[in-house]
């Protein structure tokens, strides 16, 4: 019994309170961002008296459906012994199409502990389509398969109960897109500079920030090849669960003493909470306390949830540039003017450019030449290649830029006046159509040809201890089979963890995608989606990639389109905008 309160415990922790209910109607948030607790309620009965095995397992994969959670009722359809064992907390499965078969007798007959009473044993199967799973750190794996559990049941007091249940929960494909939201836990990039996002899925509820921090306590695992870290000093754990004051006030309280940690430590783990926790709508400020300690207790202890920006994701500065009548322009509150200096008369044929605190980088030469410079000098650096792709400034002040050796793709870091080619892995044969860079520096994402067929991927960018860049991970595919979409072109990220493109879907021609980059799901194309496109040929997509993104479009006519959060499109004069980029704010330099 100790063992299973340990469980359930875990369970709440991880899993938040989530439920369905048992018939009606359920109305689904549309916004990835809400984390408004449902206010339907359901409430699973144990087993009934004398009930077959089958209505067992049937029983048995409803009472995971309970709304607040529990795992008590899920329980009870166990014998004792595998009450105890059972491990909720392992990780959740999520299922469709499940069917029970009936049951099939085992023999010899099992005998209990004293070994000497026969007792009659079953089998059932239980066959679903396997759709997704989540990890014991709550992290979203897309699955499509077919499996088989095989559930042992045998009589417990003349009622049949199950001896064999699987780690962690199982719920329907409804549930989990009714009740569970997709967040992110922060952790630290190895040399503790910058958060990173880590994908989670969580059921929202009233234990969400319960769960969030106790997210936060599992670690890092594997994420960014291992190298990101937490601040969390080892076996700590939360005294009890985070509760949410009136006023939005969540008390965060360690059972370890946080003291001895260094001043530098403290921040950290206050940012990777406050950052964690700032996805709760109603927390409006965090308390961290470490047995009788308080972290920074100036103003009662109290941290604002907008504290700490300076460890977050680069964002720019709201200015976007693009190339007018062979000149750079500012696009500035639907007004085009052009930029001082030289390159406001002469662009130097640029057809593709990335701006970053004053300083540019062009492609032009047919593609086959990257020019690096600033507004204010006429001194540049130009660099020879094949078929650049646009550049990309990143947080630390150097210029991504790929393009082609022979009959690969090549990435290559201009840095202090040099390039440097940096490993790329599984990348060097796609051939990219589209690249950038997540706002946190910590991944990549691109589109290429595969076979014909244009494919969004995402990667994890890998750095050492230095904050070097040192290789690029494996890139996981963002378009599983059954988006509504084809075409995918011109990516951008509109979160840390968001991916934007235009793509095309039949019913409403070019259109604004997303797709997040654990490849749980990808939505656009739709009013319900946000504001429609005009149909306009869109040719190029740039967002500022801080969530509540500015979007700005151009077409094949040479009009721009500027979408503002809230509103709908508008078209932007003069005509003839090309090589649109956001400006972006290197803080880490």
């Amino acid at each position: 019994m100790k063992k299973l309160l340990v469980a359930v415990s875990a369970l709440i922790v991880l899993m938040g309170c989530a439920g369905i209910p048992a018939s009606g109607p359920v109305t689904k948030v549309n916004t990835d961002r809400s984390t408004d607790q449902s206010t339907v309620r359901y409430s699973p009965t144990g087993p009934a008296k004398n009930a077959t095995p089958q209505e067992i397992i049937r029983g048995y994969l409803d009472a995971m459906l309970a709304y607040p959670v529990t795992t008590g009722t899920a329980a009870s359809f166990l014998t004792p012994e595998a009450a105890r064992d059972w491990e909720p907390s392992a990780g959740v499965e999520v299922y469709t199409q499940p069917q029970v078969s009936a049951p099939v007798a085992k023999t010899p007959m099992l005998k209990d502990g004293a070994g000497n009473i026969d007792k009659p044993a079953v089998d059932v199967h239980l066959d679903v389509v396997e759709d997704a799973q989540l990890d014991s750190h709550n992290r979203f794996e897309r699955l499509s398969a077919r499996k088989q559990f095989v559930f042992r049941l045998n009589q417990n007091k003349g009622q049949w109960r199950i001896t064999n249940p699987q780690p962690g929960f199982l719920v329907n494909r409804k549930f989990f897109d009714d009740y569970y939201r997709p967040l992110n836990a922060y952790f630290f990039d190895g040399p503790g500079k910058r958060l990173v996002a880590d994908p989670i899925y969580l059921p929202v509820g009233d234990q969400l920030s319960t769960a969030l921090v106790s997210g936060l306590l599992l670690g890092p695992a594997d994420l960014l090849g291992k190298t990101a870290r937490t601040y969390a000093p080892v076996g700590t754990r939360l005294r009890t669960s985070v509760p949410l004051r009136t006023d939005g006030l969540a008390e965060v309280q360690f059972s370890d003493d946080l003291s001895s940690l260094s001043d530098g430590a403290q921040q950290r783990l206050s940012a990777q909470i406050i950052w964690t926790l700032r996805q709760v709508e109603e927390v409006t400020g965090v308390r961290i306390t470490g047995g009788d300690n308080v972290l920074y207790p100036g103003n009662r202890g109290i941290q604002s949830i907008d504290s700490w920006a300076n460890f977050g994701p680069k964002s720019g500065d709201g200015r976007f540039y693009g190339v007018q009548k062979g000149r750079v322009v500012e696009l500035s509150a639907g007004n085009v003017l052009a930029v001082d200096g030289s390159w406001g008369k002469d662009a130097r044929q640029a057809v593709s450019i990335a701006v970053d605190s004053g300083r540019l980088a062009v492609v032009a030469g047919g593609r086959n030449r990257l020019t690096v410079g600033s507004f204010d000098s006429d001194k540049v650096s130009n660099f020879s290649g094949k078929h650049f792709l646009r550049p990309i400034w990143d947080d630390t002040g150097s210029v991504w830029a790929l393009d082609r050796q022979g009959s690969d793709t090549r990435l290559r870091i201009f840095e202090d006046t040099r390039f440097r080619q940096i490993p790329i892995g599984a990348l060097a044969k796609f051939r990219v159509k589209s690249f950038a860079l997540s706002p946190d520096g910590a991944r990549y994402a691109f589109i290429a040809d595969v076979a014909g067929t244009s494919k969004v991927y995402a990667g994890s960018v890998l750095r050492d201890t230095k904050d070097v860049v040192v290789s690029l991970g494996k890139p996981l595919l963002l378009q599983p089979n059954g988006t509504n979409f084809t075409s995918p072109r011109s990516l951008s990220w509109s979160s840390a963890t968001t991916v934007t493109f235009l793509a095309d879907e039949a019913a409403v021609g070019t259109q604004i995608f997303d797709s997040r980059i654990d490849g749980s799901y990808s939505n656009g194309g739709t009013a319900s989606s946000g504001a429609l496109l005009p149909d306009v040929d869109a040719v190029t997509l740039v967002t500022t990639g801080d969530g509540e993104s500015i979007r700005y479009v151009t077409d094949r006519t040479g009009r721009t389109w500027l979408l503002r959060p809230g509103g709908v499109w508008e078209r932007l004069d003069p005509i003839g905008v090309t090589a649109i980029a956001a400006s972006s704010s290197s803080s880490l330099r």
